[in-house]
């Protein structure tokens, strides 16, 4: 599959796309060896996200409408959510998610380097959650995203497509959705992502309030205004959005460690 650039493009020449399908092998390599190992992978999770994975490979190959695309990923969100008790955060946080990162992986790197960053937090809110489920999948997913950058970040070789977008974002949803999880924990699995959201909401927003159609493909999200009109470059922006989601990801974990450390000088005074 061919990307071939338009007027919303920031390429100028076809490069393939489909990267996707290298970070889920990887991410299942992972996820398979942990399972021989005798840690337990959701299954949900699994299934999940293959669904929306191969609704991502489809629209990059024939397109595929809107609504159908939106109810698709309402079912899996609302699926694996009531899986683990929470339908209503499910339905909401799958298609907010997958959607986010599809509309934010639109220059080189930028999309490899902030999974990267939420592959090792989530590691770290999995390890001190004690969840194998979350560990494994975090590490599993940062380390895929790690392989596929040399490819994308400075080569531009490949592009994830649709399908790695859908694969990343419906990863990183599902494995908040995991059962188990105390609400802080879920929090800092979802902080790495604010900078995403901060763009996308105003993107969103400011397209709104314009009457333009937001549905309708643009180039008018901050990351691609830094990267082409004031020329920053791919690799200074998705650098720097992944420095962003580092520190916020940073922030959310001393948070919580400073919470914990208030009872005990309490206790202590």
């Amino acid at each position: 599959m061919m990307d071939t650039p338009t007027t919303r493009s920031s390429h100028t020449e076809p490069v393939p796309r489909g990267g996707g399908w290298a970070c889920l092998a990887g991410t299942a390599t992972g996820c398979l060896a942990a399972r021989a190992a005798g840690l337990r992978i959701s299954l949900p999770v699994a299934l999940g996200t293959l669904a929306l994975t191969s609704l991502g490979w489809a629209d990059d190959h024939v397109g595929v409408p809107a609504a159908p695309r939106l109810a698709a990923q309402v079912g899996v969100g609302l699926t694996a959510g009531a899986a683990a008790g929470h339908p209503v955060l499910g339905t909401g946080l799958a298609p907010v998610i997958v959607n986010m990162v599809n509309f934010m992986d639109g220059i080189n790197g930028m999309t490899a380097l902030t999974t990267a960053v939420w592959g090792a937090s989530a590691t770290v809110v999995g390890t001190r959650s004690e969840n194998v489920a979350v560990t494994v999948l975090g590490a599993a997913l940062g380390g895929s995203a790690l392989g596929f950058l040399p490819h994308n970040l400075r080569s531009r070789r490949m592009f994830l497509g649709d399908v790695g977008s859908y694969f990343i974002g419906t990863s990183m949803a599902l494995t908040t959705l995991l059962p188990g999880l105390p609400g802080p924990a879920r929090l800092r699995l979802l902080a790495p992502l604010l900078p995403y959201a901060l763009d996308t909401g105003a993107t969103l927003i400011i397209r709104a309030l314009r009457g333009e159609n937001v549905m309708e493909a643009h180039r008018q999200h901050l990351y691609q205004r830094l990267a082409n009109e004031a020329g920053w470059g791919h690799a200074t922006v998705a650098l720097a959005y992944a420095g962003a989601a580092a520190a916020c990801a940073t922030a959310a974990h001393r948070a919580v460690a400073l919470d914990r450390a208030r009872p005990m000088a309490a206790r202590i005074g």
